[in-house]
């Protein structure tokens, strides 16, 4: 189900040890979740994946909706430094990249990959109340409905 797709995101990051280390396993679905308005800033470096929406791929006058999905996964990643930024950039796309290939049918998230996915990237901004630098991935994926 296209819903699900960011879970996959999820999971992938999820399942690297060293990238979760490197980011003081700061990893989050949708939103950081704080339970007071007033509590300090999570600190950088933290991973926030969203999904960002879908629409239907309708490819065919036969049927009002068509076979697949396409999903909008966003990846935000802050970080204190321009060279950890660039670092954690690399490290999910690798991540992603590999557990896309190399997922097993047997996995829970295999009905849930991606059948195809274009990558872009924002440009990479500085926000001065965290002192840190932060970019936005956007995993623009196919995925079967």
């Amino acid at each position: 189900m296209s819903l699900q797709t960011d879970r996959v995101f999820f999971d992938a990051l999820k399942a690297n040890t060293t990238f979760m280390a490197a980011i003081s396993n700061r990893l989050y679905n949708t939103a950081i979740p704080l339970p007071d308005n007033k509590a300090a800033n999570v600190p950088a470096p933290y991973v926030i994946i969203s999904f960002d929406g879908f629409s239907n791929d309708e490819s065919t006058k036969d049927s009002y909706e068509g076979a697949t999905d396409n999903v909008s996964v966003g990846i935000m990643i802050v970080a204190a430094t321009r060279e950890k930024l660039a670092e954690l950039v690399d490290a999910i796309r690798t991540t992603i990249e590999s557990y896309m290939e190399n997922v097993e049918d047997t996995d829970p998230d295999f009905s849930e990959v991606p059948v195809d996915y274009h990558l872009s990237g924002s440009q990479i901004s500085y926000d001065p109340d965290k002192n840190a630098r932060y970019i936005q991935l956007t995993y623009a994926c196919s995925v079967k409905k």
